[in-house]
């Protein structure tokens, strides 16, 4: 079962959110939702999906889009592996930030490629769960790094 959103209603609208508390379980499952069908489960860039975002005949490959920078120049070089991410850019925190960054970019950023972008689809809550499995070296994808 996925846990109540850490959000607790404070004065008129505004919303302030409570101490996170990371929890692999739920950090997983937002995961293996949103990210594994392009990344796989393991983190490894074999997702379902990523070979039809690679392809030479691929729509990011043949169709030009304004919301999707880069498309229609060719086949997106290889979905990112995230099971490695923080031996790649070289700690945890350069790869946390990192992946709050792109968790965090508006459609049509050029940062993106043809990922879409996660900004209205997490609360920062979930963002943070998912951004502590990607790199969690006991629980999560980093587990599966060398």
């Amino acid at each position: 079962p996925i846990p109540d959103p850490l959000w607790s209603r404070g004065l008129g609208d505004v919303y302030k959110r409570q101490t996170f508390e990371y929890d692999p379980d739920y950090g997983s499952e937002l995961y293996r939702i949103n990210c594994s069908f392009c990344h796989g489960l393991q983190g490894m860039g074999d997702g379902t999906v990523a070979p039809h975002i690679s392809s030479e005949d691929s729509f990011y490959a043949i169709t030009p889009s304004d919301e999707v920078p880069g498309s229609g120049m060719g086949p997106y070089k290889a979905v990112p592996q995230l099971h490695n991410l923080s031996q790649r850019l070289q700690g945890k925190d350069k790869a946390m930030n990192r992946l709050e960054y792109m968790l965090k970019m508006e459609a049509g950023n050029v940062g993106l490629g043809p990922m879409p972008s996660f900004l209205w689809v997490f609360t920062d809550d979930q963002r943070d769960q998912v951004i502590n499995y990607i790199v969690d070296e006991e629980n999560g994808l980093a587990a599966y790094s060398e």
